[in-house]
């Protein structure tokens, strides 16, 4: 969602900010409604700055979404991005080899990741302690982990090379094991919300037959990740009209952080998002989701952006251990 809030308050209560702005009276489009804080909605980011362009001020778009809005392509292309940065965890693994026993080499640590996955998917194990069975999508799931993750994804893929007992091996149900929220608490996400505003504005809409031929494909393309992304069929049927917003490319001051080797918002996508709304890409050389702020130098950079318009200087970004 895009964070308003924040900015609408000060500007509510602040006269040389927000003269006018009266809480509760600020709409969509008021010069008091600048987005001066990092948009979390990336894409109503984006919608909103192409929509109100003489009304955003400087806009710091996170992990940026693509301009359009496929659901089947989203799937696939964020698969192929998180296999392709397999590589870079199976050479960490393979320096950590005396630890996790994967393998020396890169290639052996896939050979062996792709082999568990095969092995778990022949024969799921279930665990006393554990409520589903473990199979290759857990496996999968575990080699698509994010760099400052690797260690403990390594030692659950090390307890399951090995597991040979009647309970769940511990990092696993770490890992996987249900949290209940604190009683009371707002849950952490809607996901019928989400798959209602997805599937309105989701060009593709493919029938089942498409998404299992897509999922059966990707499972070639992506041997060793791709078992823990279903087939991408989530809006087969869905009766209402695609709505698409419209983009406009504007000289607005926009940087878009994209993350080199993310998969949940590719890459290449900053670079497309740029193309359609102008901006700037800033590159975070690292695989971690919305995660600037997150690192006390990257996030220097952004509050310097805010005050000053000045372009963020490098930063490293979240970075797995040595």
């Amino acid at each position: 969602m895009l964070d308003l809030r924040s900015g609408v308050s000060r500007a509510a209560h602040d006269p040389e900010r927000g003269a006018g702005c009266r809480p509760g009276a600020v709409r969509a489009g008021d010069s008091c409604a600048q987005p001066d804080r990092v948009v979390l909605g990336t894409y109503l980011g984006i919608v909103y700055r192409s929509t109100f362009p003489a009304h955003t001020g400087r806009v710091f778009l996170d992990s940026p979404a693509p301009p359009w809005t496929e659901l089947d392509r989203h799937i696939l292309e964020s698969a192929a991005a998180q296999e392709r940065n397999f590589a870079r965890m199976a050479a960490w693994l393979a320096r950590h080899d005396a630890t996790y026993h994967l393998g020396s080499t890169a290639r052996k640590v896939r050979a062996e990741v792709l082999r568990l996955v095969r092995a778990y998917d022949r024969n799921p194990k279930t665990y006393s302690d554990f409520p589903s069975p473990i199979d290759g999508s857990t496996i999968a799931d575990l080699a698509g982990r994010a760099g400052t993750d690797w260690p403990r994804a390594g030692q659950a893929l090390n307890e399951l090379r090995t597991a040979t007992g009647s309970t769940v091996p511990p990092t696993v149900k770490d890992l996987f094991g249900a949290r209940r929220p604190a009683p009371g608490t707002p849950e952490a996400t809607n996901f019928t919300m989400n798959w209602a505003v997805s599937c309105n504005e989701d060009g593709s809409r493919s029938s089942f037959e498409a998404s299992w031929r897509d999922y059966q494909q990707l499972q070639k393309t992506s041997p060793v990740t791709g078992r823990r992304w279903g087939p991408p069929a989530r809006c087969a049927g869905w009766s209402l009209p695609v709505q698409h917003p419209t983009l406009r490319h504007s000289d607005g001051s926009l940087i878009l952080a994209a993350h080199l080797y993310e998969n949940m918002s590719v890459y290449a996508w900053a670079l497309e998002t740029r193309k359609a709304v102008g901006g700037t890409v800033y590159t975070i050389p690292d695989d971690a989701h919305v995660a600037t702020t997150k690192v006390p130098r990257c996030a220097a950079e952004v509050v310097t952006y805010f005050v000053s318009g000045a372009r963020p200087r490098p930063c490293p970004g979240l970075q797995p251990p040595a």
